[in-house]
């Protein structure tokens, strides 16, 4: 993996309220514009199969503090023994639809609002994941560089088209959010997030490894 020079994150109070105030402005405009589908969904969820709507995890978030992702249940209802209600259920057929152009994850615009995440950042990692990612030649000290910014509805790593095993999935999309965290910019995620719209209406398949 290419690790480059960091610096430290220095970014003035202006920019960071500017990414802030940039961030509620979207969310709180794309939370009114999706109410309505996100009110089908539930109801969809709720008629195809017993369980929570919501799925709710522990993420990492910035400097690497706890908070509760929101994301819909795609799954049928499990019990999984980390306190994950869905990783051991099935598919349900809402729950494909959802998971092909990333429904699933519109209720992180709440967390967004709340301050939890931007809408542009680094993937949230599980605090489960956490040493399998630092393992063996991924065991570099820039890593937790990538929690110097708040997590993201979408980022620099998932706008591309990596491959490979999961290992190298992973060694990639570090880098890429490296690559964010040392060169963010409002300009930056205003095209991230043109990219991920273009990648939702084209079907991309979420092929993310949470």
């Amino acid at each position: 993996m290419l690790v480059h020079a960091f610096r430290p994150d220095v970014r003035l109070p202006a920019k960071k309220f500017a990414k802030r105030l940039f961030d509620v402005a979207v969310s709180a405009v794309l939370l009114l514009v999706v109410l309505p589908v996100m009110v089908l969904i539930a109801l969809f969820i709720r008629l195809e199969s017993p369980g929570p709507i919501f799925r709710r995890q522990v993420r990492i978030g910035e400097h690497g503090h706890p908070f509760t992702l929101l994301t819909f249940r795609t799954t049928s209802s499990g019990v999984d023994p980390q306190g994950d209600p869905q990783a051991s259920g099935e598919p349900t057929h809402t729950g494909r639809i959802l998971n092909r152009y990333g429904l699933d994850a519109l209720p992180q615009l709440i967390n967004v609002l709340k301050g939890d995440m931007s809408c542009v950042g680094p993937q949230p990692k599980r605090f489960a994941r956490l040493p399998r990612a630092c393992d063996d030649d991924m065991a570099i000290p820039v890593f937790e560089l990538r929690h110097g910014v708040k997590p993201g509805l979408t980022g620099w790593a998932q706008v591309q088209n990596t491959h490979g095993s999961i290992r190298e999935h992973a060694r990639n999309e570090l880098e890429y959010d490296l690559q964010y965290v040392d060169q963010h910019s409002l300009f930056f995620d205003v095209w991230i997030l043109g990219q991920t719209i273009r990648l939702v209406f084209a079907g991309r398949e979420n092929r993310q490894y949470h």
